[in-house]
């Protein structure tokens, strides 16, 4: 269970109710499934850093931070696939991208698999 002098669900709940977010359009801009989100929401979930991760960027605050509203340590050793990551700019674009209709995200999602491609064939 999480830290009991740090509600985390409490705070969770309240940062998805002031961005209108559903566990269910939360669990799409995270990429978790809803299950995860409702454990969360329901505190009976001790997230990894690869969630907090994931929550963080869709709620455009940092990682670290999120860890220490959730009562968790700070990880000292980043993985180094996340000492570069961007979820910043991942958080501002699922932000920018709950404005859009469906025509347009399936353009930029199109535009984001060509960029992945060629960032792919660059790694070979």
């Amino acid at each position: 269970m999480m830290n009991e002098d740090n509600d985390f669900k409490k705070i969770f709940q309240r940062m998805l109710e002031n961005r209108n977010f559903s566990p269910g359009i939360f669990s799409k801009l995270t990429g978790l499934s809803q299950s995860t989100i409702n454990q969360l929401l329901n505190g009976t979930l001790k997230p990894n850093y690869n969630t907090m991760q994931a929550v963080a960027s869709a709620l455009q605050i940092e990682t670290a931070d999120l860890m220490a509203i959730a009562g968790l340590p700070p990880v000292k050793d980043t993985p180094a696939e996340h000492k570069n990551s961007h979820s910043r700019e991942l958080g501002a674009l699922i932000a920018v991208g709950t404005f859009l209709n469906a025509e347009q995200l399936k353009s930029i999602t199109k535009e984001a698999a060509r960029y992945k491609q060629e960032n792919l064939s660059k790694k070979t």
